[in-house]
């Protein structure tokens, strides 16, 4: 895989799809209870397993991941050599982009082709928000989930205490 296209892929996932990318190593495959080990060490926080399957899932997905056996995960090695060239491409295209920029109206399909590319940095942003969204969603249900089980326990604490008083 490209840099590049592991940049783009990247681009699509969410904060936490990120930092679990983060702890999938490229060398061997590891289960989900690995990465989620992996992913305390790193943060200092316990993530919830059904989100890291879920991002592990989303990883391998969009081709950042792959799957070998029943849980184990192994992240896609990235060519470093293709690094340099396309960094020195970027490079070209970012003086191609200024000289672009200077001119003040071309064609039309010229301006359509502008358009065109800044929706799709909007779509990029969009896809980043939604991303913050759904880890925002997550948690939410987690506390949600938390709440319900406090209850449950409340409740049964309360008939316990009315079964003594009687």
């Amino acid at each position: 895989m490209t840099p590049a296209k592991q940049e783009i892929l990247m681009q699509g996932q969410t904060g936490v799809a990120k930092k679990v990318y983060e702890c999938v190593p490229i060398n061997e495959p590891w289960t989900s209870s690995q990465v989620m080990t992996a992913m305390r060490n790193l943060t200092g926080s316990t993530p919830d397993n059904r989100i890291v399957s879920g991002c592990l899932v989303s990883l391998v997905d969009s081709g950042l991941v792959k799957k070998s056996g029943r849980d184990q995960f192994q992240r896609i090695a990235v060519d470093a050599k293709q690094k340099n060239q396309e960094s020195s491409m970027a490079k070209a295209e970012l003086k191609l982009e200024v000289v672009s920029e200077k001119k003040a109206q071309g064609t039309p399909l010229e301006m359509l082709s502008e358009l065109a590319g800044e929706i799709a940095g909007m779509a990029n942003n969009l896809k980043r928000l939604a991303g913050r969204v759904e880890d925002v969603a997550l948690v939410v249900e987690q506390e949600r989930e938390g709440n319900a089980e406090a209850v449950g326990k409340l409740k049964q604490l309360q008939e316990l205490l009315k079964g003594i008083s009687q």
